[in-house]
């Protein structure tokens, strides 16, 4: 592995319960494919996202990159997200793979709209949806796609417990 970074799974009450070891591997050329790149990383301490994967991009910086947005995004969704520092702080140090997002949660029906900006600022229209479902076949999710094939926005339900705790209850814009 060539870089790994420690985070604190903390317990409702704030005290530490153990550490959440996320380790990126060297990026190297995929021995039976054709000119793709793969990049393993390791996740141990988040329990079900436990255990040893692979990313594969067009070359090594994409596939690098990639792995960056794949952990951000097992980081956050998972159940214990809120739990997760670094360094005490809930910035996981993970940057999220879109360059820009806008969050509303309407507390109210759980819910929120994870819009995903640069596609989404240019006000298309969904043409698309595809419902996801948790593991319990519930309803978790609805992906909304431009006529382009592009993502324009998550629907995410049971959102006080999906969304991470800094995007909850208030509209928040993150990015650059």
């Amino acid at each position: 592995m060539i870089a790994r970074r420690v985070l604190q799974l903390h317990d409702d009450d704030g005290d530490g319960i153990r550490d959440v070891v996320i380790s990126i591997g060297q990026p190297y050329r995929d021995p039976e494919g054709q000119g793709e790149w793969i990049c393993p990383y390791e996740i141990e301490g988040l329990g079900e996202w436990d255990g040893r994967y692979q990313v594969a991009g067009e070359d090594s910086v994409q596939a690098l990159q990639l792995v960056h947005g794949v952990v951000w995004g097992v980081l956050t969704g998972s159940e214990r997200s809120h739990l997760l520092r670094l360094w005490g702080e809930p910035d996981l140090g993970f940057p999220s793979p879109f360059q820009r997002i806008r969050v509303l949660h309407e507390a109210s029906s759980d819910s929120a709209y994870i819009a995903l900006a640069g596609v989404f600022d240019q006000a298309q229209e969904a043409v698309e949806q595809i419902e996801v479902g948790d593991r319990h076949g519930e309803l978790a999710a609805v992906l909304d796609f431009a006529r382009s094939g592009e993502l324009l926005g998550i629907e995410l339900f049971r959102a006080g417990r999906r969304l991470p705790e800094g995007l909850r209850t208030r509209p928040v814009v993150q990015g650059p």
